[in-house]
């Protein structure tokens, strides 16, 4: 997805979404939606007033990536 900063909201659904799926312990959820909210901030705010988010998980693992 993309985004801009009306959108994190949104960012840390999709993050927590993907998480609760993939059955991570309510903890490592929020500290995973945490950093991945921090890194879509960022790069709103320095890379350009946007940015797009991929989070997919499989086989014990989550992955979120954010770029600007």
């Amino acid at each position: 997805m993309t985004f801009e900063r009306g959108d994190l909201g949104t960012v840390r659904r999709a993050v927590r979404s993907c998480a609760q799926h993939a059955g991570l312990d309510p903890d490592r959820t929020d500290d995973l939606v945490l950093a991945a909210s921090e890194l879509a901030a960022n790069s709103v705010d320095h890379g350009g007033g946007r940015g797009s988010l991929r989070a997919w998980h499989r086989e014990g693992a989550v992955v979120v990536e954010v770029s600007d």
